[in-house]
């Protein structure tokens, strides 16, 4: 269910580990337009560069829904979407974004970089 083009990305039961990774110009569906993270799965994503990444509704770079999910060392730029041009949160996810970068992320209603609807966020040295 994810798709990356470079380094590593690998599955474990219900979990997922990205690091070393670039995603350039991906335009999803509805949310997450790199990637879509549903469920009650732990995601452990590190070094990431998400360039020029839209959807059509919510999470221009980053779709999570009921997901936990932990981000570090990233990059997203020139990212957009209706709601949370960076990244989407909803539904009862607990995200950590850790030494993470958002620069020229927009939307058009909610949340340039990121927008949360009824979850839990922790932010660490985010700019």
């Amino acid at each position: 269910f994810f798709f990356f083009k470079q380094k590593t990305a690998y599955e474990m039961l219900r979990s997922l580990v990205g690091s070393e990774m670039c995603i350039r110009d991906r335009h999803g569906g509805v949310l997450g337009g790199a990637l879509f993270i549903f469920a009650q799965t732990q995601i452990n994503i590190t070094n990431i560069s998400v360039f020029g990444a839209s959807s059509t509704k919510s999470g221009g770079a980053i779709g999570i829904v009921r997901g936990n999910v932990i981000i570090t060392d990233s990059t997203f730029r020139n990212c957009n979407s209706i709601n949370g041009g960076g990244i989407f949160i909803s539904d009862n996810s607990n995200v950590q974004i850790r030494r993470t970068n958002f620069y020229f992320s927009s939307s058009t209603i909610f949340g340039g970089a990121i927008k949360i609807y009824e979850s839990n966020l922790i932010l660490q040295e985010v700019a």
